[in-house]
């Protein structure tokens, strides 16, 4: 058996994923078409590690009872048809907020880059036949500061 308790990634089994990623859901969808798994070396995943590990960090701050994680939510556990151009932009809002408030400036906007090329790669299209990798979106202002300094 595996110790999946030191990676970085995490593993598909995870409880994180049942909740978050549930059957024909927006992260489901781009869990299977990345071929998601947990390795580091000789991983056959089409996602590059650090996306990986971006989409791993913010999953482990997801809370259900928070304010701010509510479109994040949203946007995840919907199928990916039902998903509006506002959820997208909602969702990578939410993304931001909990990354900004969990790890410094600069690794936040790292983080929140490489879960939305992970999502722009991945993702089925949304209402609309519209793809994620569409959304001309910038980042929040506050990642601006980061750049000045």
């Amino acid at each position: 058996m595996k110790n999946y308790n030191n990676k970085s990634i995490l593993n598909i089994d995870n409880a994180i994923f049942q909740s978050l990623a549930p059957k024909g859901s927006f992260l489901q969808h781009c869990l299977i078409c990345s071929k998601w798994d947990d390795e580091n070396e000789k991983s056959s995943s089409l996602a590059h590690y650090n996306l990986r590990l971006a989409i791993s960090k913010l999953l482990q701050l997801i809370k259900a009872d928070e304010e701010e994680h509510q479109a994040l939510i949203h946007l995840l556990v919907r199928k990916p048809e039902t998903i509006t151009i506002t959820d997208l932009i909602q969702g990578y809002k939410s993304v931001e907020l909990a990354l900004i408030n969990s790890f410094p400036l600069s690794r936040a906007k790292s983080y929140s880059t490489a879960v939305r090329n992970f999502f722009n790669s991945f993702s089925a299209p949304i209402e609309s036949g519209f793809n994620a990798s569409e959304l001309a979106y910038v980042n929040r202002p506050v990642f601006a500061r980061d750049s000045i300094t």
